[in-house]
């Protein structure tokens, strides 16, 4: 199923917030509320104002039904009625007590609930255009509370027929996570998201028809739904607005030793609840560790990360432990810049080429990157993207010393292009919905110049399509992925046999 929400998220397009890929419909559904103007302003009331005296009280009704209702109504409000429920618990009447302590029971893992019901509730008061909401939304306006001012602003302008943007990563804030990258670094980029938006449900169902076994996307998408909804209400919303990355020069490689060496360090942008996240990283997965004043959160023994702010998120992997440069990011987040601009050789590499773009990197070809065939003839690499259009036009230059070198390199790798784009048109055959990306594969083209070599590209569309090409090199084919997963979630749900 994890493969489905992936697939599904990545052939979405359109959305960087966790939140854009819940259907409201679906949404309101789980909790048992019907989408009414009423509805979703007493969901806007601040925690504790709901009165649920009453409905406690039928806890505890002579009436199988009235019970009944009375849990379902309490538990669709949320962690917000947890206090009244508390009390309730040391009740002296035996059911109301025992009803109340299985509501409470079935909160447990949704820390972020009343967060996300807010933020979809204000959503939803946009989308449905609902004018009598306006004075409450305006109230939102000057909130503290992450998201829930923007989230306003956007639904307000929604019903109000204004055009509204979401705020991405500025330059100055990419380029300061940029410089946080260890000294050591051979390759560095970043990659910016496009400001997103909710994805169309519609448009998703029209596309993962054809990848579905026939009636099942309609099934998909709602067991997709349930899992989203179950992260965010562990987590809250997560936005990602842009990701700076950093390969070690010494990767692949081996010490003195014989082990491998390397790292990957990716800082990511965006916006998130650091709490909510560490408490579910620590739950899962990660070993807290006290550095200094800062906290890393090993995960297994070869990857960790640093939840530095609600803006910045800092992870990094290697083949052990001891290869990540964990003390020098941790010193780089402490004075706010890190050594890789004392590198003298990429920083120069750096500054020649186009960073203002949404995609770009460059790379110094070390002697562990020469083990590599194609990258063996070439000093440096720089690669640049550059939306155009409804669509990203990517230039890559390597440059060498020897021309014979390049244009053998250059033939090789066009010919691993043409068995690219054979597979992929099999692949759209069975799955149309990549076609966009076949259409990129299609679109390289590599020719050396002396000795220098130039490939260039095309994407139409959002970058998100291309992002998910990877998840679909994981199978031999990403149609049988879904349809797997399909049947996988339907065993997952079917009755144990007596």
């Amino acid at each position: 199923m994890v493969r489905l929400m992936m697939m599904l998220v990545l052939l979405g397009g359109g959305g960087n917030d966790l939140l854009d890929f819940i259907s409201p419909e679906a949404y309101w559904k789980t909790k048992g509320v019907e989408i009414t103007v009423e509805n979703l302003l007493t969901e806007l009331k601040p925690a504790g104002i709901v009165d649920t005296s009453a409905l406690i009280k039928q806890l505890g009704a002579n009436e199988y039904k009235a019970r009944e209702e009375a849990s379902r109504r309490l538990a669709a409000m949320g962690p917000a009625v947890l206090p009244e429920l508390r009390k309730a618990v040391k009740s002296s009447d035996a059911e109301i007590s025992a009803r109340a302590e299985t509501i409470i029971h079935g909160f447990s893992g949704k820390t972020s609930e009343r967060v996300v019901r807010r933020l979809m509730a204000i959503r939803t008061l946009g989308e449905q255009k609902y004018r009598r909401a306006i004075p409450a939304l305006r109230k939102l306006l000057d909130s503290k509370a992450i998201f829930e001012a923007e989230y306003a602003r956007a639904a307000i302008a929604a019903i109000e027929g204004k055009p509204f943007k979401r705020p991405g990563a500025s330059a100055k804030a990419m380029q300061s996570d940029l410089w946080l990258l260890p000294v050591n670094c051979g390759t560095v980029g970043q990659v910016r998201m496009l400001p997103g938006k909710p994805i169309d449900i519609k448009q998703m169902l029209k596309t993962l028809g054809p990848m579905l076994p026939e009636g099942k996307a309609e099934e998909a998408m709602e067991q997709v739904n349930k899992m989203i909804i179950s992260v965010a209400e562990r987590v809250g919303n997560i936005r990602l607005d842009g990701v700076t990355f950093g390969l070690a020069d010494n990767m692949p490689g081996r010490d003195t030793n014989g082990r491998h060496t390397g790292y990957v360090v990716l800082v990511a942008r965006g916006f998130y609840d650091p709490a909510a996240v560490r408490e579910v990283l620590i739950e899962k997965w990660a070993k807290p560790e006290k550095i200094g004043r800062t906290e890393f959160l090993w995960i297994e023994n070869d990857a960790g990360l640093v939840l530095a702010s609600q803006q910045r998120l800092i992870f990094m992997i290697g083949p052990s432990g001891d290869q990540l440069p964990v003390k020098q990011v941790l010193a780089a987040l402490k004075s706010g810049k890190g050594k890789l601009a004392g590198n003298k050789a990429m920083a120069g590499l750096i500054k020649s080429a186009d960073t203002t773009g949404p995609v770009w990197a460059v790379a110094r070809v070390s002697e562990s990157y020469r083990k590599a065939e194609m990258l063996a003839p070439f000093k440096t690499v720089t690669l640049v993207g550059k939306r155009k259009a409804g669509q990203m036009d990517f230039t890559l230059q390597a440059r060498g010393a020897d021309a014979e070198k390049v244009a053998a390199a250059v033939e090789q790798f066009n010919k691993l292009m043409a068995e690219g784009r054979e597979e992929m048109a099999r692949w759209v055959k069975r799955m149309p919905a990549i076609k966009s990306v076949a259409e990129f594969i299609g679109s390289i083209k590599a020719v050396a110049n002396g000795t220098n070599a130039t490939v260039t590209a095309r994407l139409k569309g959002d970058m998100k399509t291309l992002l998910g090409m990877p998840l679909m090199m994981f199978s031999r084919s990403a149609s049988v992925e879904v349809r797997e997963a399909v049947v996988e979630e339907a065993v997952e749900e079917a009755p144990a046999p007596r």
